[in-house]
């Protein structure tokens, strides 16, 4: 029996192999009929000949499903009117969980950008070249506004009476409790030229902080313990 080396063996191999591929390439030009082209501009004709009846007034080729985002998520369809959709056509609160919205002091729903400042909400068309203001609403009660939004309709979470807190170099001193409360007001945004103040519930306690889940909004608040002081003469 005759002896070959390692590289005599690799190099049959890569022989076989090359012989194996070239067959495949033989038969799948035979199977594809090749068209040969004697120059670009004939290629080009062709191309535009055959391509000419996928064209339409959004472009080359028609869509047979819907495009997907990376997260999953599908895109609008190209010329088609609907409502701009949170993470695919603008961008959201940030959240600690997706699907439960955090309070803040600003909210869009991509075509209008609500914001609190200096006591008033303001409704601002962001959907244009440059940013519009559309209406203004003064806040009547509480302070340190902020908001969430569900649809068309805005809540507007607001603090009242006061907030006390020790200081860090006070850590014996008690504070007196006093009274505090929260309001909670519901705006009608479907018209952000026209805001509307739908109606307005006030709450025992100091606001601390809310959530939205789809359109279910659950609300955290501090009340102080009643305390009855004895009267002291003057």
């Amino acid at each position: 029996m005759a002896s070959y080396g390692r590289s005599s063996i690799v190099a049959a191999l890569t022989v076989v192999v090359a012989a194996a591929f070239a067959g495949q390439a033989v038969a799948a030009t035979r199977s594809g009929r090749l068209v040969a082209f004697r120059s670009c501009p004939d290629l080009l004709d062709y191309a535009k000949a055959h391509a000419s009846p996928f064209v339409t007034a959004y472009g080359f080729g028609r869509r047979v499903g819907p495009i997907m985002t990376p997260g999953g998520a599908p895109m609008r369809a190209m010329g088609a009117e609907a409502t701009p959709q949170q993470g695919v056509d603008y961008s959201g609160t940030n959240v600690q969980e997706t699907g439960v919205d955090e309070p803040d002091s600003v909210k869009t729903n991509g075509d209008t950008l609500f914001a609190v400042t200096n006591g008033q909400l303001e409704a601002v068309d962001v959907g244009g070249v440059a940013p519009k203001l559309l209406d203004t609403l003064k806040l009547d009660s509480g302070w340190s506004h902020e908001l969430l939004l569900s649809g068309t309709h805005l809540l507007v979470l607001s603090r009242g009476g006061y907030w006390i807190q020790a200081l860090p170099a006070q850590p014996a001193l008690m504070p007196m409790p006093s009274a505090s409360s929260s309001t909670l007001t519901e705006v009608d945004v479907s018209d952000p030229t026209a805001l509307k103040v739908v109606q307005t519930l006030t709450l025992d306690g100091a606001y601390l902080d809310a959530r939205l889940i789809g359109s279910t909004v659950r609300v955290v608040s501090s009340s102080s313990m009643p305390i009855k002081l004895p009267y002291v003469a003057p």
